[in-house]
């Protein structure tokens, strides 16, 4: 009768890990540091710094913008300091994926940039701080 019940027990801890294992608290999760767009062949290379859960700026070609930032449901969301403007980007397996439809691009960030909708940046230099949480869960 013993191992039956652990057996029952053993198996219902594994089916609990196994579905706990699969929910979505990395598209929530953006460590700190520099990302960069995966093909560097591009002539303006863009950059984006993730200095902490309120600093955030982008650089493309001679051009950088900065401003707040907030995640929520699984978006990265900037806020361009003393403008209008504002950059949206999908968290996927930790990397940034620009989301144009859901952006309001400065006219700078048009002319001169090579981000387009799709674009996906990788944390290529990380810096020394623990990443910051979905602010659903703050």
């Amino acid at each position: 009768m013993k191992k039956i019940i652990c057996f029952i027990l053993s198996f219902s801890f594994l089916f609990l890990a196994a579905c706990s294992g699969n929910n979505s608290a990395n598209d929530d999760t953006v460590g700190y540091g520099i990302y960069q767009i995966a093909d560097t062949e591009s002539s303006n290379f863009s950059k984006l710094y993730f200095r902490n859960e309120e600093r955030f700026s982008i650089q493309y070609g001679t051009h950088s913008e900065g401003g707040s930032c907030a995640i929520e449901n699984g978006k990265l969301t900037v806020d361009i300091k003393n403008s209008d403007c504002f950059y949206v980007f999908d968290i996927e397996d930790g990397n940034l994926v620009y989301n144009a439809d859901k952006s309001s691009p400065s006219e700078n960030f048009v002319k001169y940039s090579d981000i387009t909708d799709g674009t996906s940046f990788f944390l290529a230099h990380e810096a020394s701080r623990q990443p910051t949480k979905n602010l659903d869960n703050a």
